[in-house]
């Protein structure tokens, strides 16, 4: 089959194929500084016309971002009455743009019921390393103690027979567990200064190195150092 011609400006060429340019056109491109092209070739994109595309292709990166943070701020003023209040944080990245933080997790702390909660908060802090600042209520009823940046809180009640120990319902069951570094050397510090020790210091079979103490209302309190 004969492929089709029109009669163009440049004379008889097969349809849907580029143009062939004729030398004298080329040497008048040249002359014009229009980008150097071969006979029947394509222009070639130069690195200028590169650097031009990257830098278009992060600007409208930037403005995309820029307007995916409008609408989840306005999302936030919008819900702010039904939503908590660090739905999520926005904050500068360099020259990148912005990034979104989601809320986290910045530290736990288990509550032990007391019987007498001065008494036990000493205990931990004579025995086990834990200080405390100052107590709450009139008279007290709580305090949190910490050692390390982890925390213990203590809640007295009023009738101490409510108090009931973990593993009274569950045999060998904590009421808190703290990850240390070296079990050994903390069992032998809180032993020394006169903590209940419960066991250990001993070796899992879930591979760690573990005792555990108690305190004045029988809670066991363990401690576990990972192996390998």
């Amino acid at each position: 089959m004969r492929r089709p011609f029109h009669d163009g400006a440049i004379g008889l060429q097969p349809v849907g194929r580029r143009p062939v340019i004729s030398q004298p056109e080329a040497e008048d491109r040249r002359a014009k500084g229009a980008p150097h092209t071969s006979l029947g070739q394509r222009p070639r994109i130069t690195a200028n016309q590169v650097r031009a595309l990257k830098a278009r292709f992060i600007f409208i990166s930037q403005a995309l971002s820029q307007v995916i943070i409008h609408i989840i701020l306005s999302f936030r003023q919008a819900f702010s009455s039904s939503l908590p209040e660090a739905l999520v944080v926005v904050e500068p990245r360099g020259t990148s743009g912005y990034q979104i933080l989601m809320p986290k997790i910045t530290a736990s702390a288990p509550v032990l019921l007391v019987s007498d909660v001065v008494a036990s908060a000493n205990y931990f802090r004579d025995s086990a390393g834990f200080q405390y600042k100052e107590f709450y209520g009139d008279p007290p009823d709580f305090c949190i103690c910490q050692r390390d940046g982890h925390y213990l809180m203590l809640a007295q009640v009023d009738d101490p027979g409510q108090i009931v120990p973990f593993w009274k319902i569950r045999e060998k069951m904590w009421n808190a567990y703290f990850w240390v570094d070296d079990a050994d050397g903390l069992y032998e510090e809180m032993k020394t200064k006169g903590a209940k020790m419960d066991y250990g210091p001993c070796t899992q079979p879930y591979g760690v190195r573990e005792f555990g103490i108690q305190d004045l209302d029988g809670h066991d309190i363990g401690f576990g150092q990972v192996l390998g």
